[in-house]
């Protein structure tokens, strides 16, 4: 069982002045900050999302970004804004009974595509509670998400004082089946689509009710690769039936780094219809749950970029081996 950690840093406006006080979040902990620093006591190691809100007399500032405890950067700095060049927005959410819901809102300017950030709209014993908030002044992107409902996303040009009012649907079915590699049903195998995930009952059924209209789905269990995607598009309020994911015999990549600088490097991977971003630590890693056939891997830089590219083949029975260059 992994340990949580500690997981530390510093906040500054963009001319190097520290922050006095703001709100931050790692995953799903919050916090304050207090001059320019932060501190979580008790996080998981792996990269998740920080998320940062300050305001200060005529600015405000957001951050949103992918990091980990263990990352070098620990200073980060803040996309501000004139406040004076802002207006009020007011959001509330219900359902088509008219019940307010408790939904997470994101928000993203248009118009100063550095604008934008992540909100909880909260709810009453029955009606919704409005949520206001500060955006820039032009085009502004909402998109409204709740478990179980059909995600809600909409652009409109804020030149004023607004209001606006979202109403969410159920979200559309989604029943399938899972297999082995053997074309056995799975029990306990985990179904993905985006976010939101279900797990597969004794006969390898599941139910997934997916907040987005369209997606890919993949299922996955310990011991097996995980199935090839499987792209899926259903309505709100709609039953998609006989969805068959396949999971997939397990294959080996072993790697090293030809030129080791530091401890760890993060490392993007693409297999089997899939990508995802890994931590590799200690000079070399291994990979024991990777589907077969061709996939690529390549050292991410601290600045976003990708360091040169491996391409590999992998096999069932057999141990793929390659050597990444870190720069």
């Amino acid at each position: 069982m992994q340990r949580g950690v500690a997981f530390e840093g510093t906040v500054t406006w963009p001319d190097g002045t520290p922050v006095r006080e703001f709100t931050c979040r790692f995953g799903s902990q919050w916090g304050q900050g207090v001059l320019g620093k932060f501190r979580f006591v008790h996080v998981m190691p792996e990269e998740d999302e920080l998320w940062v809100h300050a305001v200060e007399e005529e600015r405000e500032g957001w951050l949103t970004v992918r990091t980990s405890p263990r990352a070098a950067q620990r200073r980060h700095v803040l996309q501000a804004s004139d406040r004076r060049a802002h207006v009020e927005l007011t959001v509330t959410v219900a359902d088509p009974s008219g019940k307010g819901l408790t939904a997470g809102l994101e928000w993203q300017s248009l118009s100063d595509p550095s604008s934008g950030g992540n909100l909880t709209c909260s709810s009453g014993p029955r009606a919704p509670e409005p949520e206001t908030f500060l955006v820039p002044l032009g085009d502004v992107r909402l998109t409204v998400t709740r478990g179980g409902y059909a995600q809600v996303e909409r652009t409109l040009t804020i030149l004023e004082p607004t209001s606006i009012h979202f109403v969410l649907q159920p979200a559309g079915l989604v029943r399938g089946v899972v297999f082995d590699e053997r074309g056995e049903p799975v029990e306990g195998a985990e179904v993905f689509c985006s976010n939101w995930s279900a797990d597969t009952d004794a006969q390898g059924r599941f139910e997934l009710r997916p907040a987005s209209t369209q997606g890919g789905l993949i299922a996955w269990m310990d011991g097996h690769a995980y199935s090839e995607p499987v792209p899926i598009s259903v309505a709100p309020g709609q039953v998609v039936e006989g969805v068959v994911l396949r999971l997939r015999e397990c294959c080996v990549l072993e790697g090293t780094f030809s030129d080791l600088q530091r401890e760890s490097y993060e490392l993007r991977l693409e297999a089997g219809g899939h990508v995802q971003e890994i931590e590799a630590e200690g000079g070399f890693f291994v990979l024991d749950d990777l589907p077969p056939g061709p996939g690529s891997v390549a050292v991410l830089l601290d600045d976003e970029r990708l360091g040169p590219r491996v391409d590999f083949v992998l096999t069932p029975g057999r141990t793929t081996r390659v050597e990444l260059a870190t720069r």
